[in-house]
Formats: structure tokens, sequence, C-alpha cells
């Protein structure tokens, strides 16, 4: 970079954090958000997913690259150049005063790839600031479980306990860029837009768009998809057995399916027993953070003290759920599966009749000519 920005904003876009909604909130004003306050929300693509690939140790491995479905390792390194290019291009061709950087994919990078992402944006910009959303153990855990069953990252049985905390994640941004970190906490229940406090941590009052129609979160997993999943897994894993993400579409076809097919299901909720277990377990993290990084705000601790916890038990399998139910999901997960095929071979069908009506046509043109 010739000319560098004045900063650039990089949002660590930790688990279940509503990091899905601010990027498509930036994405979807880019334009805007350029010509009115000259920030730019580089690149084709909602989120910065392939940052990580740009200094890679291992590129091959990374689950977004190989989501790509890449025939092998020099399309992958084409991909990566391609991304970086475009991305240095825009920022070089549109001078912006400030540049966005969004991920949920950077707490997965290591200390070394780090600190060559470090370089790669002090070329861009001698200012750097760093925000990030931290959820609390408790909401964490049982969120974090949901997406490793909906991922194949869990089989069998599952009983809820503590999911690591990001307060290793943080020092280590912090000792990589040697910035202080922007830490909010994102606790669902008070049902705050974290697009609206985001841009309030990038240094607006209120937020110049609207923000209504982006969605904060993905919707929760009841306890009969859970269950199933937990089965599912063991059958049709995503992941070989050296754990390296295999792209499998028919996986996908299912889950949407059992998905749809379990919308009447019973909440997913932690047991007393178990959340007093993440609690006690994450009682150093919660303490570090809240002294760390919220101003000693017990935002957190008085989470637990305020959430409603059942006396049953929350263990989740397949073994637990009705027959009948299970009959009906399977019976529905037919039925969905039965019409997407159906849809995509009448699709299919009508893409070949335009194609051999458009050979036909040229053909009687070329005659037409001749």
């Amino acid at each position: 970079m010739r000319e560098k920005v004045d900063k650039i904003i990089l949002h660590i876009g930790l688990a279940k954090t509503g990091t899905s909604a601010i990027q498509r909130f930036l994405f979807s004003n880019k334009n805007k958000m350029f010509i009115d306050y000259s920030i730019l929300y580089p690149g084709n693509h909602e989120n910065h997913r392939y940052l990580h690939a740009l200094v890679a140790e291992d590129p091959c491995s990374l689950r977004q690259l190989r989501e790509l479905n890449l025939s092998d390792s020099e399309s992958i390194q084409l991909f990566i150049k391609s991304y970086k290019d475009d991305l240095l291009d825009e920022i070089k061709n549109t001078a912006p005063n400030t540049v966005i950087f969004s991920s949920e994919w950077l707490s997965a990078m290591t200390y070394k790839e780090l600190t060559l992402l470090k370089k790669f944006f002090h070329d861009i910009s001698d200012n750097l600031e760093i925000i990030a959303f931290v959820r609390d153990p408790l909401e964490f855990s049982l969120s974090v479980t949901q997406e490793m069953l909906r991922s194949g990252q869990i089989s069998g049985g599952v009983k809820f306990g503590y999911m690591a905390g990001n307060i290793e994640i943080l020092k280590t941004f912090e000792q990589v860029f040697n910035v202080t970190l922007n830490v909010l906490p994102y606790i669902e229940r008070n049902k705050e837009n974290s697009i609206n406090r985001f841009m309030q941590a990038i240094g607006f009052d209120d937020c110049p768009y609207d923000s209504s129609i982006y969605s904060n979160q993905n919707p929760s997993m009841c306890f009969e998809l859970s269950a199933i999943l937990t089965k599912f897994n063991e059958h049709y894993p995503q992941f070989d057995k050296k754990g390296m993400y295999v792209f499998d579409p028919i996986r996908d076809w299912v889950l949407d399916a059992l998905e749809i097919s379990t919308k009447f299901g019973t909440p997913l909720k932690l047991s007393r027993e178990s959340a007093l277990r993440i609690y006690l377990d994450a009682k150093n993290d919660i303490d570090e953070i809240e002294s760390r990084y919220f101003g000693g705000t017990k935002y957190f601790t008085a989470n637990y003290n305020d959430l409603n916890f059942t006396e049953s038990d929350d263990s989740v399998a397949i073994e637990k759920i009705n027959r009948d139910i299970l009959i009906i999901v399977f019976f529905k997960s037919l039925i969905f599966l039965a019409s997407k095929a159906i849809h995509y071979y009448k699709y299919s069908n009508i893409l070949l009749e335009k194609l051999d009506s458009m050979q036909k046509l040229q053909s009687k043109v070329i005659g037409t000519k001749s």
C-alpha cells in the first residue's frame, strides 16, 4: 500500500455472539457506509472468512476452503492469491478513511498466523482497533454444543459441560497486536441488538441505518433434533478419521429435513445441576473477564442468578425420544426430501429444455444465414 488508510477496525467474531447479523448488516450497507462515512467493508462476501487462509500454515486443512471443494493445492493457492489481490485492489482504488474486517474464523488461528496477519494489516494501516463480543459461559456452552451437533463434531449421547472460555483467545490477540481490546458482553436474555452495539463501539451514537431487519441470532435447536443428531452423526459424520472436514451436500439436505421436521420440538434447557457445574468450572474465566474487560461489572455472574433452570436430567440421546415422535419426524423428513428432489428434477429438466431450444434456434439462425 503506497497510501495507508487512517484506521482498521477488526471484529473478532467469537462463537455465538450475533456475528452473522453484524456481517450481514455491514455487507448490505457497504455502499452507503462508504459514501456517507468513508468506511469500507471490503470484499464480495458477507464475512471475511478467508482472512485466515492468507496466512495459514496449512491452507488445505481449513474447513472454509474445503467447503469450496477446490480440486488441489494449486487451485487453493490461486484462490487465496485472487482473494488477497481483490481485497487490496479495492482498498487502493477506493482510498477509504476506515476499513472494517469481520470474521468468525480468527479465534482458530495460531500465534504465528496472527503475527503474519498483523503484518498484513500493518501494510494497510498503522492504526488498528479490535472489537469482540463475549458470551456468558452458560449460554455459550449450550449454544456451542448445539452448533457442534449440527456440524457433526459430536456424536453419541450429550451431557452438557463447560466449553473452553474466550479469555485465552482475547489475551493472545492483545499480546500479538499489542492493543487493548474493546470487549463487550453478549447476553441473549437481554435481547439486545448486537448491530447497534457494534456501531456504537466504532463511534456512532446511533446506528445510521435500519438494523431491525437483520436477525440477531440463529434459531435454537430443540431437544428432539439434538437427540436425533447424536445418532445421525455416528453414522454420517462430517469429518474423516483425521478430523478433516468433508464436503457433503447430501448431508446438508438431510440436516435441513430434520430441522424442518422438528419445529414442534421441546426447548433444550440446562438443568440446575449442569448450570452449577458449568458456572463453577468457568468461574475463574468469568471473574477475569468481568474485572479485565467489564470494569468489574458482574454481567455474567448476574446472568447465572437470574436464569431459570429445570431440576430434571438434561442429557441428550435418541433413546429418550418417544417412538411415535421419531416416526413422525422421519416421515416428515422423507416428504421434505422427496419434495426437494422433485423440485430439482423439474428445475434441471426446464434448464435442459431451454438449452435444447437455444441450440435449435442457433442452428436455425445459422441455416438461414447460409
